[in-house]
């Protein structure tokens, strides 16, 4: 039995090696040099390659605009030294009949400028309907376009210089910018990158990409719905959203726009210095669509999560996003310039820090109040570890009223939320409205849910209002219902909220420079609330 056994053992122990060297004998690698290799373009190895090859790329500058459509690694000899330029989009992984898995590594994607819809006839992200032209409207991927059931691995590789630029606009099936007259429509979407796969990116950076049309989504990287991204150790940084006048309506998402049915999930990760901007001269209450009036927004400068898109986010920073919003003839909302989440979320050791919001607008009465000026959530909400510092927000409006709201809102009504042992200071929340009349409800955090708060110091934070009427109200934290549902719960458990501010023009009402709570009761469990001006607290 024992002989029986080892020459079993024997023959399946050669049956692997013979399977091994099988897999390795079929496998090849293929070199792309300027000199001495059989292939001097990447786009002919593609297509000498068969799956599970290695396509090995020497240091030098290369022409973009392939497609890899079967499984494939794809090397460089480093970011600084094999540059892939060119093309729109630079790179394509996959089609309508292939789904590969790549893995893309040491190497540099940069110069793509993509004015078409490689996904036709799906839309963008983000279009309500698909309708007639609007493909031919569309710009998706400058630097890399994956399609739906891919998988790629993005490995020590920067995507870089990219645009999605749509080369023209057409007319709206859904949105009127006057009486009888329909809105023009076109969106980039997914600068740098475009994913309606599984992408994973690690150790790499995602930088000064752009995108640009009325609605533009997702400067540095756009993931489609029902589309997985994950970012590792990497950069998302100097990207950029555009909507510009006469016809801009919709800015979202300058780093990382996530489509509703997308997940995000992002760990020890810079997202800085990204932005979105939106600008027009459509006159209130148009846009009108769907039956909704002043139809117009910028939000999540860093990122932006729409619907019921998911993200965690650990270990990671968020700072020096924008927000920028001008129309003066119109009603735009804007808001989030560091992070908005429109499904759960899960934030641990994050900072959020020196994001800005700028709202210019003829009024913001008809969509609430702009903001927050740092991120919001609006689904349910784990929040630990959480540091939201030195972010400032300011809405004008020179001929009528303006209202900010916040730096944190949590917004997700009776679904409950959790912040603890999390730092919210020196922000600042300003309404200007010279003559008309400026509201602040919360300069720290505006609270519309049954929220808890566990060793949490709101601190220093600042709200004025600055109109021929108004009022400042929660300089630390503003409790209630904003948008008419039932009134939410606050309790503060070993936390403290310490000297923050109310300030105001005459005739501008300050109450709860501490906390202002409005219908409902907030609970302090072995908090204090101190040494904020001018009072501690109003409905507590």
């Amino acid at each position: 039995m024992f002989r029986a056994g080892g020459a079993l053992s024997l023959l399946v122990g050669s049956a692997f090696v013979s399977l091994a060297a099988a897999t390795s004998a079929s496998a090849a690698t293929l070199t792309v040099c300027h000199v001495g290799c059989a292939y001097t373009q990447i786009a002919p190895a593609i297509a000498a390659a068969s799956n599970g090859d290695t396509v090995n790329v020497a240091a030098g500058t290369y022409s973009g605009g392939f497609t890899i459509d079967q499984n494939l690694t794809l090397d460089g000899a480093g970011a600084q030294k094999t540059i892939i330029r060119g093309g729109g989009p630079v790179v394509t992984v996959g089609s309508a009949t292939s789904t590969p898995t790549v893995t893309v590594s040491n190497l540099t994607i940069t110069g793509g400028i993509t004015s078409t819809d490689p996904e036709s006839p799906r839309c963008g992200p983000d279009l309500v309907t698909c309708g007639p032209g609007y493909t031919t409207a569309t710009a998706l991927g400058g630097g890399i376009e994956s399609f739906p059931g891919t998988t790629v691995t993005i490995v020590h590789s920067v995507i870089t210089g990219n645009q999605a630029v749509p080369s023209l606009t057409v007319t709206s099936v859904v949105a009127l910018c006057a009486a009888a007259t329909y809105c023009q429509t076109s969106e980039g979407a997914g600068g740098g990158i475009d994913d309606w796969g599984t992408m994973t990116v690690i150790a790499s950076a995602v930088t000064d990409n752009s995108v640009r049309g009325v609605q533009a989504d997702g400067g540095g990287i756009t993931v489609e719905s029902n589309a997985s991204f994950s970012l590792q150790a990497s950069t998302v940084t100097g990207n950029s959203a555009t909507a510009p006048s006469p016809d801009g309506r919709f800015a979202n998402g300058g780093g990382v726009f996530v489509a509703s049915g997308g997940s995000l999930a992002v760990d020890n990760t810079t997202i800085d210095a990204n932005s979105a901007s939106l600008s027009n001269s459509i006159p209130t209450p148009y846009p009108e669509q769907g039956g909704s009036t002043d139809q117009e927004s910028s939000s999540g400068g860093g990122v932006n999560l729409t619907g019921t898109a998911t993200a965690a986010v650990t270990n990671s920073e968020l700072d020096g996003n924008s927000i920028s919003v001008n129309t003066p003839l119109g009603q735009a909302y804007g808001a989030d310039p560091a992070f908005a989440a429109g499904g759960p979320l899960t934030l641990q050791n994050v900072r959020v820090e020196d994001n800005d919001l700028t709202v210019n607008v003829f009024s913001s009465d008809a969509n609430g109040a702009s903001g927050p000026s740092a991120f919001e959530a609006d689904s349910s909400a784990t929040i630990t570890g959480l540091e939201v510092l030195g972010n400032h927000m300011t809405i004008t409006t020179p001929n009528s009223d303006a209202a900010a709201a916040g730096a944190v809102g949590l917004f997700a009504g009776s679904v409950p939320m959790t912040m603890s042992n999390s730092i919210v200071a020196d922000n600042t929340s300003t309404a200007n409205a010279p003559n008309g009349m400026a509201t602040v409800e919360g300069a720290g955090i505006v609270n519309d849910s049954d929220t808890v708060l566990t060793n949490v110091a709101v601190l220093a934070n600042r709200a004025e209002a600055n109109g021929q009427s108004g009022f400042a109200q929660g300089g630390g934290i503003w409790n209630g219902s904003i948008f008419g549902g039932p009134t939410p719960s606050l309790s503060l458990n070993e936390s403290s909220v310490i000297g923050n501010t109310l300030s105001g023009t005459h005739g501008v009402t300050l109450q709860g420079a501490g906390i202002y709570t409005e219908g409902s009761l907030t609970t302090l469990t072995r908090s204090i609330v101190a040494f904020n001006e001018p009072d501690q607290c109003y409905g507590c």
